[in-house]
């Protein structure tokens, strides 16, 4: 039986993780379109604080303030919704709970909460709203996944590890469902970077306070995926092009994306120089202060998705891609330009610009002429070079000589082509691919990407990233 779903005006949705980020967004929204909402979260002050503020607006609201990670506090959830509106029609699993740091650093134990709320919270929400709406005659289930539930992040492996299970837990109710011809519809949600508290409430293990990885989106338009869920039988829905061009680069290049990350991953993920605010501490265990939809990075956020607008509509699917590449071209241009103006001259911009061209014609000469000195007298006295056969090594433009001099000395002859080029901000980004002949006579073709840190005059940070195996021996 094929899902029949009420007008939002009609329903009544449960929303956990809903006293802050992507749940309290969602819940506003539903409110301004007629439905009512039962909202779930830890923090019962900050629950009872919003209940006021929808309530003022004329919506209907209940709150339950519940751990998902607590069976018996999901069942009060589902029966506070039933002595309140009679039962729900959707109901939206939002509930989070993150760590930064790397695998090793993350203790077992925050893995395991990560998971009980993530992963086991969403599944227990799952199974008592199936058995509702069972009984109801149809609704709506809606998972919060992630594009990191395509694509595991640096520095996030137990919140990407749990963010897989939930694409899996998901994709299989679903079938099920289907299979018995259960009129509950399943719709897992992949948000890319989204400008809520996300960062300000994970456990951080990381050296520096964390951040969210460019491009931002706001959650309102996260607010909009899982309604248009409730509203529309859909499988899947991605919130933001750049993190889904992420999970294509994912399957079509792994490897390309591994480099891209590990050269990016941390600079992406922290901000440098900021002790954070000591007063602040994460949620993991224990609800902090909520209320708050957006969080504290002082950055652009993008209001529209192309990208989900093309989903929404089944004849427009064949442009999502596109629609995904034309925020990325454009979010790139907007932080491209932002980054110039605020951190260097226009002189200086126009040496920068120029930049990564010279590197490229420097190279160019040594792989013709195997003459070094041009690409060596790019680089700083203190510059800094590292592949993944040379870890790190300091010596500025001696190491730079001898760096080159190798790299020449084992090919009989080598070209270097760019597939793409991005310099902004004193930040080079070079993905290429070299073919040619080895010096032992083997036919060679290798790709990897290059990250140039530079003052618009000399290299500061040479890293190159690419799959040793593919080196010809």
């Amino acid at each position: 039986m094929a899902p029949r779903l009420k007008p939002l005006r009609e329903q009544t949705i449960v929303i956990t993780g809903g006293s802050s980020g992507n749940g309290l967004a969602t819940a506003r929204e539903a409110v301004a379109r007629g439905a009512a909402v039962v909202l779930a979260a830890r923090n019962g002050e900050a629950l009872e604080r919003i209940r006021e503020e929808l309530a003022g607006l004329g919506g209907r609201v209940a709150v339950c303030a519940a751990d998902v990670a607590i069976e018996a506090d999901v069942e009060r959830i589902a029966a506070a919704a039933i002595e309140h509106f009679g039962g729900f029609d959707s109901w939206v699993n939002c509930a989070a709970a993150a760590t930064y740091g790397t695998v090793e650093q993350v203790t077992i134990e925050d893995q395991r909460r990560v998971f009980d709320v993530n992963y086991f919270g969403l599944l227990k929400g799952s199974l008592i709203a199936v058995r509702h709406l069972r009984e109801r005659g149809g609704g709506a289930i809606i998972n919060i996944g992630s594009v990191l539930s395509d694509r595991a992040m640096i520095f996030q492996g137990p919140y990407s590890a749990s963010k897989h299970a939930v694409q899996a837990v998901t994709d299989a109710l679903r079938m099920e469902l289907e299979r018995d011809r259960a009129p509950v519809s399943v719709t897992l949600i992949k948000p890319g970077s989204i400008a809520t508290p996300y960062p300000e409430h994970a456990r951080n293990y990381m050296d520096a306070p964390p951040r969210l990885p460019p491009m931002l989106y706001d959650p309102v338009l996260v607010a909009d995926a899982v309604l248009h869920a409730c509203e529309v039988p859909r499988r899947q829905l991605y919130v933001g092009g750049s993190g889904y061009l992420v999970s294509l680069m994912g399957r079509a290049a792994p490897r390309l994306t591994d480099f891209a990350m590990e050269a990016f991953g941390a600079s992406a993920q922290q901000k440098p120089g900021d002790a954070g605010d000591p007063a602040k501490r994460d949620n993991l265990y224990e609800a902090r202060s909520d209320g708050e939809v957006h969080g504290g990075q002082d950055v652009q956020i993008r209001r529209t998705s192309l990208l989900l607008e093309a989903q929404k509509s089944p004849f427009r699917l064949p442009f999502a891609v596109a629609a995904a590449g034309l925020e990325l071209i454009g979010a790139v241009a907007e932080r491209a330009g932002a980054l110039r103006a605020d951190t260097v001259t226009p002189d200086q911009e126009k040496k920068m610009s120029r930049f990564a061209d010279r590197f490229i014609e420097a190279l160019r000469h040594l792989e013709e002429s195997g003459e070094t000195s041009a690409i060596v007298d790019l680089f700083a006295d203190g510059a800094e070079i590292s592949n993944p056969l040379v870890k790190h090594e300091a010596g500025g433009r001696e190491a730079a000589e001898r760096f080159w001099t190798s790299y020449r000395a084992a090919f009989s002859a080598i070209r270097s082509e760019f597939r793409q080029v991005a310099d902004a901000g004193g930040t080079a980004f070079l993905e290429w691919v070299s073919s040619g002949t080895a010096a032992n006579g083997t036919s060679f073709r290798y790709g990897g990407v290059s990250v140039i840190e530079h003052d618009g005059q000399r290299i500061g940070s040479f890293r190159t990233y690419f799959d040793t195996a593919q080196i010809p021996r």
